[in-house]
Protein backbone atom coordinates (compact mmCIF):
# COMPACT_ATOMS: atom_id res chain seq x y z
CA UNK A 1 0.00 0.00 0.00
CA UNK A 2 1.24 3.46 -0.85
CA UNK A 3 1.93 5.33 2.41
CA UNK A 4 3.33 8.52 0.92
CA UNK A 5 2.03 11.87 2.25
CA UNK A 6 0.33 12.47 -1.09
CA UNK A 7 -1.63 9.23 -0.75
CA UNK A 8 -2.75 9.89 2.81
CA UNK A 9 -3.67 13.50 2.11
CA UNK A 10 -5.99 12.42 -0.70
CA UNK A 11 -7.90 9.79 1.28
CA UNK A 12 -11.65 10.39 1.35
CA UNK A 13 -13.00 10.97 4.85
CA UNK A 14 -14.08 7.94 6.82
CA UNK A 15 -17.75 8.28 7.78
CA UNK A 16 -18.40 7.17 11.36
CA UNK A 17 -21.97 6.12 12.09
CA UNK A 18 -23.37 5.63 15.58
CA UNK A 19 -22.45 7.02 18.98
CA UNK A 20 -19.46 8.81 20.45
CA UNK A 21 -18.14 5.37 21.40
CA UNK A 22 -18.07 4.47 17.71
CA UNK A 23 -16.07 7.64 17.06
CA UNK A 24 -13.65 6.67 19.83
CA UNK A 25 -13.29 3.19 18.33
CA UNK A 26 -12.51 4.65 14.90
CA UNK A 27 -9.87 6.92 16.43
CA UNK A 28 -8.19 4.07 18.24
CA UNK A 29 -8.23 1.93 15.10
CA UNK A 30 -6.49 4.77 13.25
CA UNK A 31 -3.78 5.20 15.90
CA UNK A 32 -3.57 1.88 17.78
CA UNK A 33 -1.56 1.91 20.98
CA UNK A 34 -0.78 5.63 20.87
CA UNK A 35 -1.15 8.15 23.65
CA UNK A 36 -3.62 10.74 22.38
CA UNK A 37 -3.22 14.51 22.69
CA UNK A 38 -6.55 16.14 21.87
CA UNK A 39 -6.40 19.78 20.74
CA UNK A 40 -9.64 21.79 20.70
CA UNK A 41 -10.66 25.39 21.16
CA UNK A 42 -12.53 26.34 24.34
CA UNK A 43 -15.94 26.34 22.64
CA UNK A 44 -15.60 22.87 21.13
CA UNK A 45 -14.00 21.53 24.29
CA UNK A 46 -17.01 22.67 26.34
CA UNK A 47 -19.45 21.07 23.90
CA UNK A 48 -17.78 17.81 22.94
CA UNK A 49 -14.46 17.34 24.71
CA UNK A 50 -15.51 15.56 27.88
CA UNK A 51 -17.76 13.09 26.05
CA UNK A 52 -15.06 12.09 23.57
CA UNK A 53 -12.34 11.86 26.22
CA UNK A 54 -14.57 9.67 28.40
CA UNK A 55 -15.36 7.38 25.45
CA UNK A 56 -11.68 7.05 24.60
CA UNK A 57 -10.83 6.26 28.22
CA UNK A 58 -13.58 3.64 28.36
CA UNK A 59 -11.75 1.95 25.51
CA UNK A 60 -8.44 2.05 27.39
CA UNK A 61 -6.80 5.11 25.81
CA UNK A 62 -4.55 7.57 27.60
CA UNK A 63 -5.82 11.04 26.68
CA UNK A 64 -4.33 14.47 27.34
CA UNK A 65 -6.31 17.61 26.51
CA UNK A 66 -4.87 20.90 25.22
CA UNK A 67 -7.34 23.78 24.93
CA UNK A 68 -6.72 26.89 22.84
CA UNK A 69 -8.60 30.18 22.48
CA UNK A 70 -11.24 30.21 19.70
CA UNK A 71 -11.13 32.48 16.68
CA UNK A 72 -8.98 33.31 13.67
CA UNK A 73 -7.13 35.97 15.68
CA UNK A 74 -5.61 33.16 17.76
CA UNK A 75 -4.29 31.27 14.72
CA UNK A 76 -0.85 32.59 15.59
CA UNK A 77 2.73 31.73 16.42
CA UNK A 78 1.93 32.42 20.07
CA UNK A 79 -0.68 29.65 20.07
CA UNK A 80 1.66 27.29 18.24
CA UNK A 81 4.44 27.99 20.74
CA UNK A 82 2.11 27.40 23.68
CA UNK A 83 1.07 24.03 22.22
CA UNK A 84 4.70 23.04 21.62
CA UNK A 85 5.55 23.92 25.23
CA UNK A 86 2.59 21.94 26.61
CA UNK A 87 3.46 18.86 24.57
CA UNK A 88 7.09 18.97 25.68
CA UNK A 89 5.96 19.39 29.30
CA UNK A 90 3.81 16.27 28.85
CA UNK A 91 6.84 14.38 27.44
CA UNK A 92 5.33 13.76 24.02
CA UNK A 93 6.89 10.88 22.07
CA UNK A 94 7.11 10.15 18.36
CA UNK A 95 4.72 7.20 18.66
CA UNK A 96 2.02 9.46 20.11
CA UNK A 97 -0.85 10.96 18.12
CA UNK A 98 -2.51 14.38 18.09
CA UNK A 99 -6.30 14.49 17.65
CA UNK A 100 -7.56 17.75 16.13
CA UNK A 101 -11.17 18.05 17.32
CA UNK A 102 -12.45 21.34 15.97
CA UNK A 103 -12.92 23.60 12.98
CA UNK A 104 -10.48 24.93 10.43
CA UNK A 105 -8.40 27.04 12.83
CA UNK A 106 -7.93 24.17 15.27
CA UNK A 107 -7.21 21.70 12.48
CA UNK A 108 -4.59 23.93 10.84
CA UNK A 109 -2.82 24.67 14.13
CA UNK A 110 -2.93 21.10 15.42
CA UNK A 111 -1.62 19.75 12.12
CA UNK A 112 1.25 22.26 12.05
CA UNK A 113 2.17 21.42 15.63
CA UNK A 114 2.08 17.69 14.82
CA UNK A 115 4.24 18.24 11.74
CA UNK A 116 6.90 20.13 13.68
CA UNK A 117 7.06 18.74 17.22
CA UNK A 118 9.86 16.14 17.41
CA UNK A 119 10.16 16.68 13.63
CA UNK A 120 6.75 15.13 13.14
CA UNK A 121 4.23 12.86 14.87
CA UNK A 122 0.94 11.38 13.71
CA UNK A 123 -2.31 13.30 13.81
CA UNK A 124 -5.98 12.67 13.03
CA UNK A 125 -8.52 15.27 11.95
CA UNK A 126 -11.98 15.13 13.55
CA UNK A 127 -13.65 18.22 12.02
CA UNK A 128 -16.59 19.83 13.81
CA UNK A 129 -17.68 22.34 11.15
CA UNK A 130 -19.00 22.12 7.60
CA UNK A 131 -16.00 24.10 6.34
CA UNK A 132 -13.51 21.76 7.99
CA UNK A 133 -15.35 18.62 6.88
CA UNK A 134 -15.47 19.57 3.22
CA UNK A 135 -12.24 21.54 2.90
CA UNK A 136 -9.91 22.57 5.73
CA UNK A 137 -9.30 19.12 7.23
CA UNK A 138 -8.58 17.57 3.81
CA UNK A 139 -5.46 17.93 1.74
CA UNK A 140 -2.55 18.20 4.16
CA UNK A 141 -2.16 21.98 4.42
CA UNK A 142 -1.46 23.47 7.83
CA UNK A 143 -0.06 26.66 9.33
CA UNK A 144 -0.84 29.95 11.02
CA UNK A 145 -1.30 33.64 10.24
CA UNK A 146 1.61 36.08 10.30
CA UNK A 147 1.03 39.53 8.75
CA UNK A 148 -1.42 37.80 6.45
CA UNK A 149 -3.53 34.68 6.13
CA UNK A 150 -1.67 31.33 6.38
CA UNK A 151 1.69 32.81 5.40
CA UNK A 152 3.63 30.30 7.54
CA UNK A 153 2.84 26.64 7.12
CA UNK A 154 3.64 23.26 5.67
CA UNK A 155 2.15 20.22 3.97
CA UNK A 156 1.43 17.47 6.49
CA UNK A 157 -0.95 14.59 5.83
CA UNK A 158 -3.27 13.31 8.57
CA UNK A 159 -3.47 9.63 9.31
CA UNK A 160 -7.18 9.97 8.66
CA UNK A 161 -10.06 12.42 8.52
CA UNK A 162 -13.07 11.17 10.47
CA UNK A 163 -16.56 12.55 9.78
CA UNK A 164 -19.02 12.14 12.65
CA UNK A 165 -22.04 14.22 11.68
CA UNK A 166 -23.61 14.66 15.17
CA UNK A 167 -20.80 17.17 15.80
CA UNK A 168 -22.61 19.57 13.43
CA UNK A 169 -25.74 19.63 15.61
CA UNK A 170 -24.25 22.26 17.94
CA UNK A 171 -22.77 24.41 15.16
CA UNK A 172 -24.19 27.97 15.12
CA UNK A 173 -26.17 28.82 11.99
CA UNK A 174 -23.66 31.46 10.89
CA UNK A 175 -20.83 28.93 11.01
CA UNK A 176 -22.90 26.30 9.24
CA UNK A 177 -23.63 28.72 6.40
CA UNK A 178 -19.99 29.78 6.21
CA UNK A 179 -18.93 26.25 5.38
CA UNK A 180 -21.31 26.17 2.43
CA UNK A 181 -19.13 28.74 0.64
CA UNK A 182 -16.57 25.99 0.09
CA UNK A 183 -19.35 23.72 -1.19
CA UNK A 184 -20.27 26.35 -3.77
CA UNK A 185 -16.62 26.72 -4.77
CA UNK A 186 -16.30 22.97 -5.30
CA UNK A 187 -19.46 22.90 -7.45
CA UNK A 188 -18.07 25.67 -9.67
CA UNK A 189 -14.89 23.63 -10.10
CA UNK A 190 -16.79 20.40 -10.86
CA UNK A 191 -19.06 21.85 -13.50
CA UNK A 192 -22.63 22.60 -14.55
CA UNK A 193 -24.18 19.35 -13.31
CA UNK A 194 -22.76 19.80 -9.81
CA UNK A 195 -23.78 23.45 -9.71
CA UNK A 196 -27.35 22.68 -10.78
CA UNK A 197 -27.61 19.93 -8.15
CA UNK A 198 -26.43 22.38 -5.50
CA UNK A 199 -28.91 25.03 -6.65
CA UNK A 200 -31.71 22.46 -6.39
CA UNK A 201 -30.62 21.58 -2.84
CA UNK A 202 -29.98 25.16 -1.73
CA UNK A 203 -33.14 25.74 0.32
CA UNK A 204 -32.83 22.37 2.06
CA UNK A 205 -29.18 23.14 2.79
CA UNK A 206 -30.04 26.52 4.25
CA UNK A 207 -32.54 24.73 6.51
CA UNK A 208 -29.82 22.22 7.51
CA UNK A 209 -31.63 19.20 6.10
CA UNK A 210 -29.41 16.24 7.13
CA UNK A 211 -29.52 14.42 3.79
CA UNK A 212 -28.84 17.54 1.75
CA UNK A 213 -26.04 18.51 4.13
CA UNK A 214 -24.35 15.15 3.87
CA UNK A 215 -24.61 15.15 0.06
CA UNK A 216 -23.08 18.62 -0.14
CA UNK A 217 -20.24 17.88 2.28
CA UNK A 218 -19.30 14.58 0.66
CA UNK A 219 -19.44 16.05 -2.85
CA UNK A 220 -17.13 18.92 -1.90
CA UNK A 221 -14.78 16.60 -0.01
CA UNK A 222 -14.63 14.28 -3.03
CA UNK A 223 -13.75 17.16 -5.34
CA UNK A 224 -10.94 18.27 -3.08
CA UNK A 225 -9.58 14.72 -2.67
CA UNK A 226 -9.49 14.24 -6.45
CA UNK A 227 -7.58 17.49 -7.01
CA UNK A 228 -5.16 16.92 -4.10
CA UNK A 229 -4.39 13.42 -5.37
CA UNK A 230 -3.37 14.96 -8.70
CA UNK A 231 -1.39 17.85 -7.24
CA UNK A 232 -0.45 17.55 -3.56
CA UNK A 233 2.13 20.37 -3.56
CA UNK A 234 -0.08 22.86 -5.42
CA UNK A 235 2.01 23.24 -8.55
CA UNK A 236 -0.91 22.98 -10.98
CA UNK A 237 -4.55 21.90 -10.68
CA UNK A 238 -4.73 22.43 -6.92
CA UNK A 239 -4.47 26.18 -7.50
CA UNK A 240 -8.10 26.00 -8.66
CA UNK A 241 -9.09 25.54 -5.02
CA UNK A 242 -7.97 29.13 -4.48
CA UNK A 243 -11.07 30.41 -6.30
CA UNK A 244 -12.26 33.46 -4.36
CA UNK A 245 -9.52 33.08 -1.75
CA UNK A 246 -7.10 35.73 -3.03
CA UNK A 247 -9.78 38.34 -2.39
CA UNK A 248 -11.05 36.60 0.75
CA UNK A 249 -7.69 36.59 2.51
CA UNK A 250 -7.30 40.33 1.94
CA UNK A 251 -10.79 40.95 3.33
CA UNK A 252 -10.09 38.83 6.42
CA UNK A 253 -6.72 40.42 7.11
CA UNK A 254 -7.82 44.00 6.45
CA UNK A 255 -10.80 43.67 8.79
CA UNK A 256 -8.77 42.08 11.58
CA UNK A 257 -10.42 38.64 11.38
CA UNK A 258 -13.33 40.09 13.34
CA UNK A 259 -16.02 41.29 10.94
CA UNK A 260 -16.27 38.23 8.70
CA UNK A 261 -15.46 34.56 9.15
CA UNK A 262 -13.53 32.67 6.49
CA UNK A 263 -16.54 31.29 4.63
CA UNK A 264 -18.21 34.69 4.46
CA UNK A 265 -15.01 36.21 3.05
CA UNK A 266 -14.77 33.38 0.49
CA UNK A 267 -18.37 34.02 -0.58
CA UNK A 268 -17.61 37.70 -1.21
CA UNK A 269 -14.33 36.73 -2.87
CA UNK A 270 -16.09 34.41 -5.31
CA UNK A 271 -18.48 37.17 -6.33
CA UNK A 272 -15.48 39.42 -6.99
CA UNK A 273 -13.87 36.58 -8.97
CA UNK A 274 -17.05 36.21 -11.06
CA UNK A 275 -17.08 39.96 -11.75
CA UNK A 276 -13.39 39.88 -12.65
CA UNK A 277 -14.08 36.92 -14.94
CA UNK A 278 -16.70 38.89 -16.83
CA UNK A 279 -14.40 41.88 -17.27
CA UNK A 280 -11.06 40.19 -17.98
CA UNK A 281 -11.93 36.99 -19.87
CA UNK A 282 -15.44 37.77 -21.20
CA UNK A 283 -17.29 35.24 -19.06
CA UNK A 284 -21.04 35.08 -19.61
CA UNK A 285 -22.85 37.97 -17.92
CA UNK A 286 -25.16 35.74 -15.90
CA UNK A 287 -22.50 33.99 -13.80
CA UNK A 288 -22.22 36.70 -11.16
CA UNK A 289 -26.01 37.03 -10.84
CA UNK A 290 -26.43 33.27 -10.58
CA UNK A 291 -23.66 33.00 -7.98
CA UNK A 292 -25.11 35.84 -5.91
CA UNK A 293 -28.53 34.20 -5.88
CA UNK A 294 -27.13 30.85 -4.72
CA UNK A 295 -24.94 32.35 -1.99
CA UNK A 296 -27.76 34.55 -0.68
CA UNK A 297 -30.13 31.57 -0.55
CA UNK A 298 -27.52 29.80 1.57
CA UNK A 299 -27.36 32.79 3.93
CA UNK A 300 -24.00 34.18 2.84
CA UNK A 301 -22.95 37.80 2.15
CA UNK A 302 -22.07 38.77 -1.40
CA UNK A 303 -20.88 42.40 -1.22
CA UNK A 304 -17.26 42.93 -0.18
CA UNK A 305 -16.39 45.84 2.13
CA UNK A 306 -14.88 48.97 0.62
CA UNK A 307 -11.11 49.00 1.14
CA UNK A 308 -8.54 51.62 0.04
CA UNK A 309 -6.40 50.79 -2.99
CA UNK A 310 -3.21 50.83 -0.91
CA UNK A 311 -4.69 48.23 1.46
CA UNK A 312 -5.52 45.95 -1.45
CA UNK A 313 -2.05 46.48 -2.95
CA UNK A 314 -0.14 45.82 0.30
CA UNK A 315 -2.04 42.65 1.13
CA UNK A 316 -2.17 41.30 -2.43
CA UNK A 317 1.63 41.57 -2.55
CA UNK A 318 1.76 39.19 0.41
CA UNK A 319 -0.33 36.55 -1.35
CA UNK A 320 1.56 33.29 -0.95
CA UNK A 321 0.56 32.13 -4.44
CA UNK A 322 2.09 35.20 -6.11
CA UNK A 323 4.28 34.32 -9.09
CA UNK A 324 7.11 36.80 -9.57
CA UNK A 325 5.28 40.15 -9.38
CA UNK A 326 1.82 38.91 -10.36
CA UNK A 327 -1.14 37.67 -8.35
CA UNK A 328 -2.51 34.44 -9.83
CA UNK A 329 -6.24 35.04 -10.00
CA UNK A 330 -8.50 32.05 -10.52
CA UNK A 331 -11.25 33.08 -12.95
CA UNK A 332 -14.27 31.16 -14.25
CA UNK A 333 -14.90 30.81 -17.98
CA UNK A 334 -17.93 28.67 -17.18
CA UNK A 335 -18.71 26.11 -14.46
CA UNK A 336 -16.11 23.37 -14.77
CA UNK A 337 -13.67 25.52 -16.77
CA UNK A 338 -11.37 27.74 -14.72
CA UNK A 339 -8.22 29.63 -15.71
CA UNK A 340 -5.18 31.12 -14.03
CA UNK A 341 -4.95 34.82 -14.85
CA UNK A 342 -1.71 36.54 -13.71
CA UNK A 343 -2.47 40.13 -12.73
CA UNK A 344 -0.33 42.96 -11.36
CA UNK A 345 -1.32 43.80 -7.74
CA UNK A 346 -1.33 47.57 -8.37
CA UNK A 347 -3.68 47.29 -11.34
CA UNK A 348 -5.93 44.85 -9.53
CA UNK A 349 -6.05 47.07 -6.43
CA UNK A 350 -7.17 50.08 -8.49
CA UNK A 351 -9.97 48.05 -10.08
CA UNK A 352 -11.05 46.70 -6.69
CA UNK A 353 -11.00 50.11 -5.03
CA UNK A 354 -12.90 52.12 -7.63
CA UNK A 355 -13.96 49.88 -10.49
CA UNK A 356 -11.44 51.23 -13.04
CA UNK A 357 -10.90 48.71 -15.87
CA UNK A 358 -7.63 46.85 -16.14
CA UNK A 359 -5.43 47.76 -19.09
CA UNK A 360 -3.05 44.80 -18.87
CA UNK A 361 -4.11 41.63 -20.69
CA UNK A 362 -1.65 38.85 -19.81
CA UNK A 363 -2.12 35.46 -21.36
CA UNK A 364 -4.39 33.22 -19.32
CA UNK A 365 -3.12 29.66 -18.96
CA UNK A 366 -5.95 27.16 -18.80
CA UNK A 367 -5.68 25.15 -15.58
CA UNK A 368 -8.41 22.70 -16.29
Amino acid sequence: MNSSPEHKAAQPPRIVEGSVDDLATALLETAPGARLFRISDANVDALHGAALDAALQRHGAEVHTLVIEPGEEHKSLETVAALWASLIQLEVRREDCIVALGGGVTGDLAAFVAATILRGIRFVQVPTTVLAMCDAAIGGKCGFNLKGKNLVGAFAAPERVLHWYPLLDTLPQREFAAGLAEVVKSALIEGEEALVALEEDARQLAARDPDASRRAILSAASTKCTIVEQDYRESGARKLLNLGHTFAHVIETATGYGDFNHGEAVAMGMVLAARASRQFIDTETGLETRLRSLLETLGLPTDAPTLPADTWTTLLRRDKKRLQDDVQLILVQQPGSLVLHPTAPNDLAVWLADGAPLTVTPDAATAR
